[in-house]
């Protein structure tokens, strides 16, 4: 099988020999320059200790050329200890890469080391980190914005870029500015907000184009750490979401007899922070019960609402949304049952409420992008 290299915009860093058809010689000697795995690893861990995955596959195509297009065999994980190991992940990096495998890292280190088959769990990863992270993947990074630290071309015409910071920040925390970070580029705004996914490293080849491939170029850019407040105020907020779609379940239950909002968020304790406009009914900020596991304590981002049934009465479906990262998949149901759960010392109430709501619909909110 023919396999060519192809460089990144501008030709190849460092002055490597380039040429989009040069055919890749046994060991790989292209990529013997530009940015090291090791110093790549060090750069975005620190002195932080912990562990670190290195993910490997090959494609299909490789040994089987009617194969389907970027399909990975042969998965496995290697973790390594930082920055005891880091120095052995590096030869290990160039020992799979010359094997012809696709070679990822994880950005993020973890408490404990995983397996061969994974173990790459956002349960398992470290409370803090110091770096965040954009996948441009068709996007562009804004030229007004801070400049990187780090940069790798993981194919002619897609970057990865990297911001390490003066010191580690919280999990949710890197999450919610790797979002703004994306959803600013244009660029990939759902595999970011995961903390154990993976990327690839320096000074390895992408092979998801076979017979093609393209080299995977690093460089440093000398930029200093950034103070996470300097990126706080240079990196915009995420839009304020739009207003709940109109798509509920029909209404199936006793007209007019549904749940009273602002009764239901007053005997919860629920606090309204203000009212805004939807032509479709009643919305309201609130503060989530959720809060403490938001970044920082944000109080911004969750809304619950009603629309009126069929018949005109104001008490009918209603919604809860949160946009943030802790709060993915929690609906009305999630939001009723902690702001008002079955009490067994107080089941006359319980029985009363149930009676008044009986046949209140829920409407689940689709479509709304949470941080």
């Amino acid at each position: 099988m023919e396999v060519y290299t192809t460089d990144p915009p501008g030709g190849a860093p460092g002055g490597a020999p380039g040429g989009a058809t040069e055919r890749l010689p046994a060991g790989l000697p292209y990529l013997r320059f530009g940015l090291k795995p090791r110093d790549f690893l060090c750069h975005l861990y620190g002195i932080e200790p912990g562990f670190f995955a290195l993910m490997s596959g090959q494609q299909l195509k490789l040994s089987d050329p009617d194969g389907p297009d970027n399909r990975l065999t042969q998965l496995r994980h290697s973790w390594f200890e930082h920055p005891a190991e880091t120095a052995a992940a590096a030869a290990y990096v160039e020992d799979e890469t010359a094997r012809l495998r696709d070679v990822y890292m994880t950005p993020r280190l973890f408490r404990e080391r995983g397996t061969t088959t994974g173990g790459r769990l956002a349960q398992n990863v470290q409370p803090s980190g110091g770096v965040v992270w954009l996948d441009e993947d068709g996007g562009e990074f804004p030229e007004e914005g801070p400049e990187p630290t780090a940069f790798v071309w993981s194919s002619g015409e897609n970057r990865h870029l990297y911001w390490r910071l003066s010191r580690p920040m919280p999990t949710q925390w890197i999450s919610d500015m790797n979002k703004r970070i994306a959803v600013w580029a244009g660029g990939d705004a759902g595999s970011v907000t995961n903390p154990a996914a993976v990327l690839r490293l320096p000074r390895t080849a992408n092979f998801k184009r076979v017979p093609d491939i393209d080299v995977v170029w690093g460089r440093l850019t000398g930029v200093e750490e950034w103070d996470p407040e300097v990126l706080e105020q240079a990196v915009p907020p995420l839009p304020e979401p739009e207003s709940p779609p109109p798509r509920r379940e029909p209404y199936t239950g006793p007209q007019g007899l549904g749940l009273d909002l602002s009764e239901f968020l007053e005997a919860g304790g629920v606090r309204v922070l203000s009212e805004r406009p939807d032509a479709r009914g009643r919305k309201l900020a609130i503060v989530c019960p959720w809060v403490d596991e938001h970044s920082g304590g944000d109080t911004s981002g969750t809304y619950c609402g009603q629309y009126p049934d069929d018949t005109g009465s104001e008490h009918g479906p209603t919604w809860f949304v949160c946009n943030h990262a802790h709060c993915v998949g929690r609906d009305w149901r999630a939001f009723r049952a902690v702001v008002n759960p079955p009490s067994s010392t107080n089941r006359a109430t319980s029985r009363r409420s149930r009676r008044k709501v009986r046949g209140h619909a829920t409407v689940t909110i689709k479509g709304v992008k949470r941080s």
